[in-house]
């Protein structure tokens, strides 16, 4: 069964090895996984600061998974 990604990822599937594309799938399976649960103005606030602040975004995930 072809995952929905590959419709956003148009013809970037086969610059992935099999494991990356399967990352790649496990990545956006956990992203529609969160989208049904969390509020998507919440998703908005956490792309953008994906977008304009990684580093500091990255901290803060990096101390909430330490547990994990």
């Amino acid at each position: 069964m072809k995952n929905k990604v590959w419709d956003i990822l148009k013809n970037q599937k086969e610059i992935y090895t099999e494991e990356g594309q399967k990352n790649i799938e496990q990545l956006h399976d956990a992203i529609v996984r969160i989208f049904e649960k969390v509020n998507k103005n919440d998703m908005m606030i956490f792309y953008e600061g994906m977008c304009a602040s990684i580093f500091p975004t990255m901290y803060i995930l990096d101390e909430y998974l330490k547990d994990v």
